[in-house]
């Protein structure tokens, strides 16, 4: 449709696990918000062996991802996305990689004069519908429209081909090997997933660059209230629930002072989870995105384990996905509407894009962002709940960007550099 080649292959099978379940629950009438439950924000799927056993139950991925918000990164297979420029467009990108120093890895393609834009493929997996496993790294992809996407994991991008863990619901952990894998179907999670009390924790996290509220990934991989802070105490080594503390709050690059909900004070230090080599945070704020702020950026964090406002997004609440459609208006006035690419890489609504302010970085799905406006050193985003962002550090936001593709009907895709777009607003 309007002419538009498909950057990577893609394929219309339909994903029965998700379309089936909601189908069910539509023709009831019943909200899938109906289903709210503590553990509905888990990651939950049925993972088909390669002697075609199956094991279904809460999932934790290779890069410690446990929530449907989590981010899940590959490599695609194809972005063909520079087959739509001109000779002279693709020599003022690859000329900008050169002056730019990007660090794409663009000097093997050099000799062609083709600038090597980055694969890379980010979604949320809550929008995955499921995964086939391939030999040798590679995967398809599958998402809830019944498109398909062929991707394999890289040294930078490890979400295939690594191990990954399933826990029953007695709270037990089971290591699954990546070889051993067949299949994996993504569910909504059920309220007996975990014959347990425990919840996600959240809380407001205070940093140099002000507040967020959200559910809490402390050291990029404590998430639940069962999950224990570790660090020494007068010499003495100590394990505290998160579901027991109230607050902690750095006081020294290797020490945090904790408070627990019974108001008592201890110091720890000398451990990961409360020293210099943290990993830092991530917050997952509903219609924002998820917020990974550095531990060096980190003050305190307060909990608020009586929080009964479900925030964290459940399978269902993760819409199938549309191709991306908006409206581009050039710094000469002109307006560019239909079917986009954005960066030469993102075309569905799903794929998030990428900044950082001051040491929060952001990644937020492109269907959230309503407004986009370049600026000379950053760019803001007007997000649909409402919200401002004024990003940087990253090419979705920055000079480094490769501009947008537009289809109108009946016409072959326009072309618009980045350093000509005034503004994108996205439907």
């Amino acid at each position: 449709m309007w002419g538009l080649k498909p950057i990577a292959p893609l394929s219309r099978l339909a994903d029965s696990v998700f379309k089936t379940g909601l189908l069910y629950v539509l023709l009831l009438g019943i909200s899938p918000s109906t289903f709210s439950h503590p553990f509905q924000g888990l990651i939950f799927g049925r993972v088909t062996l390669r002697d075609n056993q199956t094991r279904e139950g809460i999932l934790l991925w290779t890069n410690r991802q446990l929530f449907w918000e989590d981010v899940f990164d590959a490599q695609r297979e194809e972005n063909n996305a520079l087959d739509f420029l001109n000779s002279s467009e693709i020599k003022q990108l690859s000329d900008q990689e050169i002056n730019d120093k990007i660090e794409w890895g663009f000097m093997h393609l050099w000799e062609k004069n083709i600038p090597s834009k980055s694969k890379k493929i980010s979604c949320r997996f809550g929008d995955l519908g499921s995964i086939t496993v391939g030999e040798e790294n590679s995967a398809v992809l599958y998402f809830k429209n019944g498109s398909s996407l062929g991707v394999r994991g890289t040294d930078r991008h490890k979400d295939i081909g690594r191990s990954i863990h399933m826990i029953d619901p007695n709270g037990e952990w089971h290591k699954i090997t990546w070889e051993s894998i067949r299949r994996i179907e993504f569910k909504p999670t059920p309220a007996n997933a975990l014959n347990s009390l425990v919840k996600p924790i959240y809380g407001t996290v205070k940093t140099d660059s002000g507040e967020l509220t959200g559910f809490v990934k402390w050291d990029q991989d404590e998430t639940m209230t069962s999950f224990r802070l570790d660090g020494k105490n007068d010499g003495n080594h100590k394990r505290i629930p998160l579901g027991s503390i109230r607050k902690i709050e750095k006081k020294a690059e290797n020490a945090c002072e904790i408070t627990t909900v019974s108001e008592k004070k201890i110091i720890l230090s000398d451990n990961d989870d409360v020293g210099a080599n943290n990993q830092g945070l991530t917050v997952f704020i509903k219609g924002t995105g998820s917020l990974a702020v550095s531990w060096e950026d980190f003050r305190e964090v307060t909990f608020d384990h009586d929080q009964t406002n479900t925030e964290l997004m459940g399978y269902f609440d993760f819409a199938p996905p549309r191709e991306l459609w908006g409206r581009v208006k050039t710094t000469n006035g002109l307006f560019y509407k239909g079917k986009l690419i954005y960066d030469l890489d993102e075309q569905w609504d799903f794929e998030t894009l990428e900044g950082k302010y001051n040491q929060i970085s952001y990644s937020v799905a492109l269907r959230d962002i309503s407004l986009i406006e370049p600026h000379a050193t950053y760019t803001t985003l007007v997000l649909k709940n409402g919200r401002k962002l004024n990003l940087n550090g990253h090419h979705d936001v920055t000079d480094k960007n490769w501009g947008v593709l537009v289809w109108k009907e009946n016409n072959a895709p326009k072309y618009i550099p980045w350093k000509s777009i005034q503004s994108i607003s996205l439907y």
